[in-house]
């Protein structure tokens, strides 16, 4: 474990940096004998479900994460769609009752297993959306999600649904990481079991989503820097929200093992930890220290050695375990501002505890408001039909 007495002098990075992260390894090798020793981490994990200890060259995109829909597939989720619409619902009770999928659920079944004891990502491509309103959309995502997970959770701003697309045209406001079209080092979601993704438009270059197993991250570190995987485990990570004061900052592990299957998992956001260092050196927030942001950037390199790269094309639908899977996303190019195409994305947090098994006692409290249940409102609030900055 750190002492914050290694950051006096030091400011945490946003952007992981192999230079300094091989410095921080030359000035700080390996103890002696942690190499040999689990040190009550097991190490390393075997390469077989449930664990997902993956490697992108091990896999293959077609018939293994990428499925497309076949034609008789893709008229039952539009023809449910109308269905849908007509029935003038709310979105907020659309569920699996409501948008049945007969054709599908066999698929939709082997779906939600292999998120929890497969690959834990799958991508179903073809659905074509050209000819549809944005809240049509919405519901086609919506109800194939509603097959694959128990209940959605609530995003910033109190919205279920979430636009992801570059932003920085509306304003000079510092936008998040994600509203802007540079690129996303791996991190997870603040709180899902699975994430969920709808492709709108993708980008004219660019844009890739990257993926990569925490279990084959894991195994990584195991062998190479086995202190820094203890140092993901320790109790003591500053996460703070934006604009958060120091009362507000939760302490708490960045890695640890899965209460259904036993096997590693992690629950980071880069830009929270950033932001309590950041911060500290004007305010009473607390550091985070130098040898947390070279576990982090351990973390980055071993999952960007080993990662699965996805081009997404316009109707696809993502799913994947936002605990067992690492995501980022490759800098992107939008065609012209001025009418032309802009990669838009949608995303939905997913909650499924009869696989997933709860979250780690210091996440509970945030499951339980992220996915509290709500009185089933009949107007669609909490799914904007455009992007904002909440």
């Amino acid at each position: 474990m750190a002492s914050a007495a290694d950051s006096s002098t030091f400011t945490p990075q946003y952007e992981p940096q192999l230079a300094l992260l091989e410095e921080y390894c030359e000035r700080n090798p390996v103890p002696e004998g942690l190499l040999s020793s689990n040190h009550a981490l097991p190490t390393p994990w075997p390469s077989r479900a449930p664990v997902m200890a993956w490697k992108a060259d091990d896999l293959h995109a077609d018939n293994e994460y990428i499925a497309c829909l076949s034609d008789d597939e893709r008229r039952e989720i539009m023809a449910v769609c109308a269905a849908f619409t007509g029935s003038g619902k709310s979105l907020n009770n659309l569920d699996a009752s409501s948008f049945p999928l007969p054709l599908l659920a066999d698929r939709l079944a082997a779906t939600r297993k292999n998120l929890h004891e497969g690959l834990g990502m799958a991508v179903l491509r073809g659905l074509d959306i050209s000819s549809l309103p944005m809240r049509d959309i919405f519901a086609a995502f919506s109800g194939l999600a509603s097959h694959v997970s128990e209940r959605r959770g609530r995003q910033s701003g109190g919205k279920t649904i979430v636009h992801i697309t570059d932003l920085s045209g509306l304003g000079s406001a510092v936008l998040p990481a994600p509203y802007q079209n540079s690129p996303l080092p791996f991190h997870t979601d603040p709180a899902a079991d699975i994430v969920a993704m709808f492709v709108v438009q993708p980008s004219l270059s660019g844009g890739q989503g990257t993926f990569s197993s925490v279990a084959t991250v894991y195994n990584t570190l195991a062998t190479r820097r086995p202190d820094l995987l203890h140092e993901l485990a320790a109790p003591d990570w500053p996460f703070a929200r934006a604009g958060a004061g120091p009362e507000e900052v939760t302490r708490r592990p960045v890695m640890f093992l899965g209460p259904v299957s036993g096997a590693p998992e992690m629950l980071f956001s880069r830009g929270s930890l950033v932001r309590s260092g950041t911060a500290a050196s004007t305010t009473t927030m607390p550091y985070l220290t130098h040898t947390q942001n070279a576990a982090l950037d351990a973390v980055h390199f071993a999952a960007r050695d080993t990662a699965c790269s996805i081009e997404y094309a316009a109707g696809d639908v993502l799913f994947f375990n936002n605990r067992r899977v690492l995501h980022g996303r490759e800098s992107f190019s939008d065609g012209s501002r001025l009418g032309g195409l802009k990669r838009h994305v949608l995303r939905l947090w997913l909650r499924d505890e009869e696989r997933a098994g709860m979250p780690p006692a210091p996440m509970a409290a945030v499951w339980e408001r992220t996915f509290a249940k709500h009185d089933h409102r009949e107007h669609d609030e909490g799914w904007p039909l455009e992007p904002d900055r909440s």
